[in-house]
């Protein structure tokens, strides 16, 4: 779930939970607590997608799978795809450091944040101490146009990190996630980066069963 090449020492000084208010001006500002997701709200049929920035497998199946999802079964209003973000530990923050930046960007430009973050991820993962990731991080949001002053802010929302906390907890207790990808479909799972097909044999059957328009 996390890439060891980063998890050095430092004790990363940032109480990165915890202290300040959330951002108040960040372009299309929101709280952040809201679950992120990309298909009709009122779709038929959703796939929750515990995932995390550092995760290869995520990166690999953002690449792969997650474009032929969207074409066969978002973009036709048939599933929504919501996505909830591994906040590491008090131990090991580093999974939420990219997370809390991309939420901190509003809705609009979330997912094309975590586009460009699972591409890079290989470049930006590269981190010798806690202090380089995040200033590796802090790169690509003022790429967005986030101020040092914003994503300073971003990083001491505990709002938004407890919301983070609170799904990643139920997808524990009741989906049964212990590693990134976990994919839950009603009562079916999926782990790992898997091929179109293995969704196809769950989605398929309950596309099969929606009234006929």
């Amino acid at each position: 779930m996390n890439r060891r090449n980063i998890l050095l020492t430092l004790g990363f000084g940032l109480a990165l939970a915890l202290g300040s208010p959330a951002l108040a001006e960040t372009p299309a500002a929101n709280d952040g607590t809201g679950d992120m997701f990309i298909g009709k709200a009122d779709a038929p049929i959703t796939i929750i997608a515990y995932e995390s920035l550092l995760c290869p497998h995520c990166a690999s199946f953002h690449a792969g799978t997650l474009p032929k999802l969207k074409e066969q079964y978002v973009d036709k209003g048939l599933v929504k795809i919501v996505f909830r973000e591994y906040p590491g530990t008090s131990r090991e923050p580093w999974a939420r450091i990219p997370a809390m930046m991309a939420r901190c960007l509003g809705p609009d430009r979330y997912f094309s944040m975590l586009d460009l973050m699972f591409k890079d991820q290989e470049k930006w993962t590269k981190a010798e101490t806690g202090q380089q990731l995040l200033d590796n991080v802090a790169a690509y949001g003022r790429l967005a146009g986030m101020t040092k002053e914003q994503f300073d802010a971003c990083m001491k929302n505990e709002k938004m990190l407890r919301a983070m906390a609170e799904r990643w907890r139920e997808g524990v207790e009741k989906h049964g996630v212990e590693g990134t990808p976990h994919f839950a479909i009603g009562d079916a799972r999926i782990s790992g980066n898997r091929p179109i097909e293995e969704f196809d044999r769950v989605l398929k059957p309950l596309v099969e069963k929606l009234p006929k328009k």
